[in-house]
């Protein structure tokens, strides 16, 4: 793969991340379920800046390599900044920290390149001519102050005083962070006081895997002791490689301004040697290795991003086949509730209720209608009189509506959320216990309650269609045809009932067993006793259909917000691609 072809496939990939980062209420955000939101974005930062460093290092040949000053607050990196640069131009003293902002000391011939490139990426530049002695720049966060000189023996090199990287202020160890990634050569500076400190050391251990040129400096020496040991804890971790090949040692200074004498130490000279005066071939092939090594790290960095966006995946994944299962028991569970055993309680009542609607049609029908026709007249002058069979129907069902017992229907929800909730915990995953919290994902019983009677009206709807087509070509002018029609349209409304409280294998028990024997031959034939069983078949189906879709649309809830965590396929697909293709970098190049 070319420079080009890394550089777009890099570039690709950070830019479905930034996509990825920029979504918000749609799909294919990265939520942090498997690693936290924060070392998500940490890793995407280092990808971003080293894919900043190599563009500018790839695209400007005669760069001159990049030699910064590393360590810890108090070691006297700008002491020794100044020494190397042959005049006083960071500020130092006692007081701590004395560098604010990044001090870059350049020659004037390189000005416009600093400018063309931006380099480094982010910052404001002050640009300065170099004059006397002594000028003491403090630096400012976020500003590079750019010191221009004349000296054409540092004329292939920048030289750069970085803040401390155990600042407490974290805007410094920032700014040490990006400095450290634009640098060819690495001078990690350390103390006698220091060299033990963690943080600091973390930086030369850092430019050691990174496979950065460095040379570390003890600065403020006056024990042996203390030399020996920060050499022998650089040859156990450099392993290979000889310490003192890289080591130089500064003794203490009993000065306020040891600038004086450090500037012609022997020691200075030796690194100002080591750094500085190099053949063009050895500068070449230090920089030809810093590019060869951010392309390794480039490579490692995109190949972190995609593990952890396959983690999320496989993660979502296994979360929502989790909740898929606890969904498939919770509805087997509900459905198996709501049948109930046809007991001679349940027998006995449903028996009374044909009692009532058949009694209703005796044989003294005709006379109890005239009676019943003229009690009704003074009170059909008074708007009081009950409407049609439509308007009787709607009260029916409405009757209907105060029969239906949800409590199987709201243990189910709150069961399902039950075990959501208590998977999310054991899971352990902090965004999905905040998200199911904050945004209340949980239905009350109100809206339970609304989204199943929003279902029953549509049923309701399609069971008076059902029965409008049953009765069509029943002659309403035939005595028989009236009584027909009415009891059909009560014994649908027992398949309701009946379904509604046991399901459809007591409805068809009641059928045989119940409602039959009221039957005449002729009445059986025209309520087609089959249809009135397919009736209840499909009210059956319906009614268990609508009880699901309410828990169902619990589960989705839960669901959703998983859903919306995870990439499309066709996004992780390209983005493995870019991958594959990002993987054969490290055959290019030759291991110095």
């Amino acid at each position: 793969m070319s420079t080009a072809q890394l550089e777009k496939a890099i570039g690709d990939i950070l830019g479905m991340i930034e996509d990825i980062r920029g979504r918000s209420h749609v799909s294919g955000r990265f939520c942090g379920i498997r690693t936290p939101v924060e070392t998500f974005e940490q890793i995407v930062e280092k990808l971003k800046k080293n894919f900043e460093v190599y563009r500018i290092k790839t695209r400007n040949p005669d760069l001159p390599l990049v030699v910064s000053l590393e360590g810890g607050t108090g070691t006297g990196k700008s002491t020794i900044f100044n020494a190397l640069a042959g005049r006083e131009i960071s500020r130092t003293g006692s007081e701590r920290p004395k560098t604010f902002g990044p001090i870059l000391y350049c020659h004037k011939k390189h000005e416009q390149t600093i400018r063309t490139t931006d380099l480094p990426a982010g910052y404001q530049k002050d640009y300065l001519a170099a004059g006397r002695d002594g000028e003491n720049i403090e630096g400012n966060p976020l500003e590079i102050k750019v010191v221009c000189h004349d000296d054409t023996k540092l004329e292939r090199f920048f030289l750069i005083d970085t803040p401390d990287s155990d600042s407490v202020e974290a805007l410094n160890r920032f700014m040490a962070e990006d400095i450290y990634n634009l640098s060819d050569i690495v001078v990690f500076v350390t103390s006698q006081e220091k060299y033990g400190d963690r943080i600091p050391f973390d930086v030369f251990k850092r430019a050691l895997a990174d496979g950065k040129h460095f040379l570390v400096v003890m600065n403020k020496v006056d024990s042996s002791e203390a030399v020996r040991e920060l050499k022998q804890r650089i040859a156990e971790e450099a392993r290979m490689l000889s310490a003192d090949s890289l080591f130089f040692t500064l003794p203490w200074i009993a000065s306020d301004s040891p600038f004086d004498e450090l500037k012609n130490h022997h020691v200075i000279r030796q690194l100002r040697k080591e750094i500085f005066e190099q053949e063009e071939k050895v500068i070449a092939e230090t920089r030809k290795k810093e590019i060869s090594n951010v392309e390794k790290k480039l490579a490692k960095l995109a190949e972190n991003l995609v593990r952890i966006l396959e983690k999320e995946q496989e993660t979502i994944g296994e979360l929502l086949a989790s909740f898929r299962s606890i969904y498939d028991e919770t509805e087997k569970k509900l459905l198996e509730e709501s049948l109930v055993k046809l007991d001679d309680t349940t027998r006995q009542h449903i028996r009374n209720e044909i009692r009532k609607i058949f009694q209703r049609y005796d044989l003294l029908r005709k006379p109890r209608a005239v009676i019943s026709k003229i009690l009704r007249f003074p009170l059909s002058l008074l708007g009081l009189v009950p409407g049609s069979e439509e308007e009787r129907r709607k009260r029916d069902l409405e009757r209907l509506h105060r029969k239906i017992d949800l409590s199987a229907l709201h243990m189910a929800v709150n069961e399902l959320n039950r075990r959501i909730h208590n998977e999310v915990r054991v899971s352990g995953i902090e965004y999905l216990q905040k998200t199911f919290l904050a945004e209340d994902v949980s239905m009350a019983k109100e809206e339970i309650d609304a989204l199943f009677f929003s279902r029953q009206e549509k049923l309701e709807e399609w069971l008076q269609s059902r029965f409008e087509e049953l009765t069509e070509g029943i002659p309403r002018h035939k005595e028989w045809g009236i009584y027909s029609t009415t009891i059909l349209w009560s014994l649908f409304l027992i398949s309701v009932e009946t379904v509604v409280g046991g399901g459809l294998s007591m409805f068809e028990a009641i059928l045989d067993s119940v409602i039959m024997p009221f039957l005449s031959k002729g009445a059986v034939e025209i309520f087609a006793y089959q249809e009135l069983k397919n009736v209840a078949e499909e009210l059956d189906r319906r009614y268990r259909k609508q009880l699901t879709e309410v828990l169902e649309e619990q589960y989705r809830r839960y669901a959703s917000k998983l859903e919306r965590c995870a990439l499309s396929e066709e996004d992780f697909t390209r983005m493995e691609k870019l991958l594959a293709e990002i993987r054969i970098l490290p055959l290019r190049h030759v291991t110095f």
